[in-house]
């Protein structure tokens, strides 16, 4: 037995992922972005010729895919299930699931 106090986080979700991949750093750039004056954010940018400037954020996520631009407060992440079940339902927006 190994007592550890290791803590806990979702695997999957988004701010999991970026304390996976910027362990001990304020922020987390995937792609083309800059943050300025922001602590404890995540820029996930998919698109080659766009650029995302995050600027004074605090545990902010920004996913930039081809069809979607999500912008949350870290915290927020919980409620994603319920807005992706609104995505399902209404016919307009399932084309973006």
């Amino acid at each position: 037995m190994i007592i550890s106090d290791m803590g806990w986080e979702d695997p999957g979700s988004l701010y999991a992922l970026k304390k996976h991949f910027a362990p001990g750093r304020e922020n987390y750039i995937k792609g083309k972005g800059l943050f300025s004056n922001s602590s404890d954010s995540m820029i996930f940018n998919e698109e080659d010729k766009k650029m995302i400037v995050g600027l004074d954020l605090d545990e902010v996520l920004i996913v930039n895919t081809k069809d979607v631009l999500l912008i949350t407060k870290n915290h927020s992440l919980k409620n994603l299930k319920k807005l992706l079940k609104e995505f399902e339902d209404d016919d307009e927006l399932s084309k973006y699931l």
